[in-house]
């Protein structure tokens, strides 16, 4: 059978990597041929996040235009996978023609808590609620046969308006997402040099680290000494006397980004969006054998045990504290790195998860038009 796979983004954003195109080898191990249609090619992702509005509101026009190849070869498919939403504006149109319409049913992935009104945060809250259109992820819901929710806040949230609920967290291959030797034994990734701790993420969620800037303020003032490095977050810190570096995030560079960290940090605000997250950078952080500090929102709330796989800074002035712990504790840092690494092992991996995800897919498409 083939499964039409949507997605706002391309295989380079992590949601349509990780949510969706990991799944593809073991989709095709059982008979269900995957193609994947991202709204933002490769070229126009990448410009996306440029300066320039008309450059971004042509590209938007013509992945607009290019959705309508859709319709033309519906008839290929005995199914449609939904990453979060087919476009980046708009109504859910497409999702409506070819369920409601054309018959096929519906899988919705959804990852974030993307059904709340950016409107009310918004500069421009009419052009915003014009072209989000906010009731859109409330519509697939209704009309999906299931939805496979990130973390339990999600799914609370789809069980109300009556969906079928699969929750299933973000994962990573275990095989692929490896520590390095010796990180499951507490050492540093270069016993000779200072520890780094370090933070993979993207600009958009970049703001949260201020949260811990006072904290490694401190910590330098004590005299502790340390390294910081940011991947993603085009933008630095403000901690004297103290290297911070940020590099660009790139692809071939993702497991070592993570692997070259000693200390992860995973600061998150409180609030309904931060609930709808996956704690995925907790998983990838877990998968290497790195020792963390992390708010405790989300499914990180559902996913961390305090001072057993990570430690918790459910407050400002925690995060010091916790902070200096893994610089100054190397049984701390085998203990947390070996209980997240066996999680990661037992339960929060793609090994583990793809026969769960591959049987909500084929159940679906049992369903697929009489054909």
């Amino acid at each position: 059978m083939r499964l039409l796979v949507l997605a706002s983004y391309p295989r380079t954003a992590a949601c349509t990597r990780f949510r969706a195109c990991e799944y593809f080898p073991h989709l095709e191990a059982a008979g269900i041929h995957a193609e994947l249609r991202p709204f933002l090619d490769e070229v126009s992702f990448t410009r996306f996040y440029e300066p320039g509005r008309m450059r971004k509101a042509l590209g938007v026009m013509e992945s607009t235009l290019r959705r309508l190849r859709v319709l033309v070869e519906h008839g290929r498919f005995d199914g449609v996978f939904v990453q979060r939403e087919s476009g980046l504006i708009g109504p859910a149109w497409l999702e409506t023609v070819l369920v409601r319409g054309l018959g096929l049913p519906l899988v919705f992935d959804l990852d974030d808590a993307v059904w709340l009104d950016a409107s009310r945060t918004s500069a421009h809250p009419l052009a915003t609620r014009l072209l989000k259109s906010p009731g859109k992820t409330d519509s697939l819901i209704r009309m999906a046969r299931c939805v496979i929710a990130g973390n339990g806040h999600l799914g609370d949230h789809a069980n109300a308006l009556g969906a079928r609920v699969l929750v299933l967290p973000t994962v990573v291959s275990s095989q692929q997402w490896t520590p390095l030797p010796g990180r499951l034994d507490g050492e540093l990734v270069d016993p000779a040099a200072i520890p780094t701790i370090g933070w993979v993420g993207t600009h958009s969620t970049a703001a949260q680290l201020d949260m811990v800037v006072p904290a490694l303020r401190m910590l330098a003032e004590r005299g502790r000494k340390f390294r910081v490095r940011l991947v993603g977050a085009n933008r630095t810190l403000d901690v004297p006397g103290v290297e911070v570096e940020s590099v660009d995030w790139q692809l071939d560079q993702e497991v070592d980004n993570f692997r070259r960290i000693d200390i992860g940090l995973a600061p998150m605000f409180d609030n309904e969006w931060s609930r709808g997250k996956c704690a995925f950078k907790q998983v990838q952080y877990m998968s290497v054998g790195v020792p963390m500090v992390s708010s405790r929102s989300g499914a990180a709330a559902e996913l961390l045990v305090a001072e057993q796989n990570a430690l918790v800074a459910d407050k400002e002035h925690d995060w010091g504290r916790q902070i200096e712990r893994l610089l100054t504790r190397r049984e701390l840092r085998r203990s947390l790195a070996r209980a997240g690494r066996e999680l990661v092992e037992t339960s929060l991996c793609i090994e583990r998860q793809a026969p769960v995800f591959v049987g909500a897919i084929r159940e679906a498409l049992r369903a697929t038009r009489g054909r």
